[in-house]
């Protein structure tokens, strides 16, 4: 987890190239950068992919990088290390149903459709930074749902079949990176659904389909094909297992996710049982161009195959949507209470403690609570530096117990002699001046409450205040350390006015109160109680306010159109980030909630100028947004020359300094960071920069440019690229 430690204390501990990097961009932001007014965020995008029923994925074997594209949601790239969000909706193809695949030379999308009648033959090839169009006179013709895998003993990308506006297609074709090419060769019956992939070891294309009579298996060798077996098998994915030289096949055709081997010596699929299996959502099946492992994408992460059981390669990147989260700050960071999807032995939601460490969710190892539920409270004892949860429902019951979650014990379950009754929509919050959680209202059997309790870490106590708020339910009980109060503001089903708790008794504080104030913390920075609200209209998010203990201001910072929908959120403050972070869903997705950020300063990318080599000169690219903290950001040369020394240079300034034919787009005079790299055999050299966890940085920028050592590139032998000015976001 990111920790704002001492500059001094956390440079030192870096390795030594960010080091460097650390103590010269801190230097930068304090001569240069101006201060920058608030705005909302989003965080999620570098979280992970979204929408993931519709995504495809692909790997990049030369770049090493997984690639999810999602049509109409975006393109993300898995480094090995942490996602990127590489192309936003509007710029990634947006045909559903696409065949995508690698070609060797990066990966390639065909075809599609835009609804059930508007088939395409768009083709679109990713390298690392944009979507290229193209345009080859000769292609196949306009299909969705066809199944694509890249033969590498052979260059070339092999199609076959798919759904057509006629007909479902059987034909088949190949592309070698510039032409298609039609192979007449009588394949599979016209059916579909089609499951591809390439058998390195066999040098064999593998097919799976629905046949006339039920599942068939096929070999392509590039000439001909090859009916195998008519054994049964989910037909969904396949993918080769490199490491033990297998193609793997996944899916699911009943309720649990199903996998099998491929034995070519009895030419059957062998079932494969494990502990735990990947849920029934899952994306695809790819080969890690790192691990060479077969990894399946789902909507809740990714999962390796070892031949015999499932494992976490990636953790879920967000918590299923259609909740309304419950976050509480502790002096570790941000946890939430959410849902959760387990697969073993069976596909089983929960309710799931989640841990924010500044740029991701993960769940927590120990964090499941007993008896899925929702609508449970959750505050943090900074005294005992406990999380408390009390409460909540499910279809079956109310809950009246209170339970206590330390990352050393896990949830533990108390046992107070006097405890509030079973209840839902209350209010919880630690009273750190009087080191007591209060807990305040909800709906019981008896209707709606305005009870105050406290509790001690053994037992609830319930108050009897001279004044008391009306009774209220799903109202924010927010601790202000700063004044010693607590405010309690807002109430699910009508404005209601401000009252202030101080141990004893409670006081209102003003007539008038935002309406609908949805969720909300202490900004320590600010020294101000925040809320965002929502309008009493549309029911969407409205406006941020703030409290000083005598009157609400309505914040000039304005929510952005995409975050208004999110009607189900929870806002907590990261003290060692020093930032407001909302998390929330739209009412209507069961998909990965967003977060976003009350941030300064956006992360952003711009190129500038032209590069310089022979035949064409090399290009940098950005291995997604530089933000604070993010420990696998890493620069990328392409198109240069083959498996030779490159380097990729940092400076302060920018310049425009002709030497020969090239440019030198950087300050030689305040350059101070050199990444070193080698190129590939594709000519694509990868130059990692982990971006220190220091808030100082947001703001400043770094200018970068890429050489390569070239004896064909005048006038010295070497390659420049254009110039990537990098500005860090927080």
């Amino acid at each position: 987890m990111l920790r704002p430690i001492p500059v001094s204390h956390q440079v030192s501990s870096l390795p030594t190239s960010s080091s460097l990097f650390g103590r010269w961009l801190l230097v930068a932001v304090a001569v240069a950068t101006p201060a920058a007014s608030q705005q909302w965020v989003r965080r999620t995008e570098d979280a992970g992919p979204t929408y993931l029923p519709v995504a495809k994925s692909a790997v990049d074997v030369q770049r090493n990088r997984l690639v999810v594209m999602a049509p109409s949601h975006g393109t993300w790239e898995w480094n090995g290390w942490d996602w990127a969000a590489m192309a936003s909706a509007s710029t990634t193809p947006a045909a559903f149903d696409a065949a995508v695949g690698y070609d060797g030379r990066g990966i390639v999308v065909f075809g599609g459709t835009f609804s059930s009648a508007a088939y395409t033959d768009e083709m679109w090839r990713w390298r690392g930074e944009t979507w290229a169009r193209l345009t080859p006179t000769v292609r196949p013709s306009r299909r969705s749902h066809a199944a694509m895998a890249y033969d590498h003993h052979r260059d070339r990308l092999v199609l076959f079949g798919g759904d057509s506006l006629a007909s479902v297609l059987r034909d088949t074709w190949e592309w070698d990176g510039t032409t298609w090419t039609e192979n007449q060769a009588t394949g599979p019956a016209a059916t579909r659904p089609a499951a591809i992939a390439y058998d390195a070891g066999r040098r064999r294309m593998m097919l799976t389909v629905r046949g006339p009579a039920g599942p068939e298996t096929w070999d392509y060798d590039g000439a001909t094909w090859q009916l195998r077996s008519t054994a049964p098998t989910a037909l969904r994915h396949l993918a080769y297992d490199a490491v033990r030289q297998r193609v793997v096949s996944g899916g699911s055709p009943g309720i649990a996710f199903e996998t099998a081997e491929w034995d070519d010596a009895t030419a059957t699929w062998v079932p494969r049982t494990s502990s735990q299996r990947p849920e029934s959502q899952v994306s695809a099946l790819v080969q890690d161009a790192q691990s060479r492992q077969v990894v399946a994408v789902t909507e809740r992460g990714l999962m390796a195959w070892n031949g015999t059981d499932w494992t976490i390669a990636k953790a879920e990147w967000s918590p299923i949507g259609q909740v309304a989260p419950i976050a509480a700050s502790t002096d570790d960071g941000i946890y939430m209470l959410g849902r959760r999807v387990l697969n073993a032995p069976t596909p089983n939601e929960v309710t799931a403690l989640w841990a924010w460490d500044g740029l991701q969710w993960q769940p927590t190892a120990n964090g499941i609570l007993p008896a899925q539920r929702t609508v449970p409270s959750l505050t943090y004892d900074s005294a005992r530096r406990r999380l408390v949860s009390f409460g909540g429902l499910n279809a079956f019951r109310w809950f009246g117990e209170t339970w206590e979650w330390a990352a050393s014990t896990g949830w533990r379950q108390m046992n107070p002699g006097t405890s509030p009754g079973a209840r839902w929509d209350h209010s919880l919050a630690f009273d750190a001046a009087r080191g007591r959680v209060v807990l305040f209202g909800g709906i019981t059997d008896n209707g709606v409450q305005n009870d105050t309790w406290t509790w001690d870490g053994t037992n609830w106590r319930l108050h009897n205040p001279v004044h008391r708020p009306a009774v209220r339910r799903a109202a924010l009980l927010i601790d202000d350390p700063r004044r010693r109060r607590l405010v309690l503001v807002g109430d699910l089903l009508r404005d209601r006015p401000t009252w202030e708790w101080d141990g004893t008794d409670w006081t209102q504080q003003s007539a008038t109160s935002p309406e609908f104030a949805h969720s909300g913390c202490f900004d320590t920075a600010r020294g101000r109680v925040t809320i965002v609200a929502k309008n009493s209209i549309t029911g969407e998010l409205d406006a941020t306010w703030e409290w000083d203990g005598q009157t609400w201001a309505r914040s000039p910072t304005p929510l952005p159109a995409a975050m208004l929908r999110l009607n189900y959120s929870s806002v907590a403050y990261d003290d060692r980030l020093q930032r407001i972070v909302l998390v929330g869903s739209p009412p209507t997705t069961v998909f990965a909630a967003e977060t976003w950020m009350l941030t300064g300063v956006s992360a952003a990318v711009a190129a500038r100028g032209v590069g310089c080599g022979s035949p064409r000169p090399p290009t940098l690219l950005s291995g997604g947004l530089p933000i604070v903290g993010r420990p696998g950001f890493t620069l990328e040369i392409q198109d240069a020359t083959t498996n030779a020394p490159a380097a990729v240079i940092g400076s302060l300034a920018t310049a425009d300094i002709a030497i020969g034919a090239c440019r030198l787009l950087i300050a030689p005079d305040q350059a101070f960071l050199t990444l070193t790299c080698t190129t590939n055999g594709a000519g694509i050299g990868q130059a990692p920069l982990p971006i220190p966890a220091i808030l100082e940085l947001a703001g400043a920028t770094l200018h970068t440019q890429g050489f390569v050592l070239d004896g064909a590139a005048p006038p010295l032998g070497i390659a420049f690229t254009r110039a990537l000015q990098l500005t860090f976001g927080d």
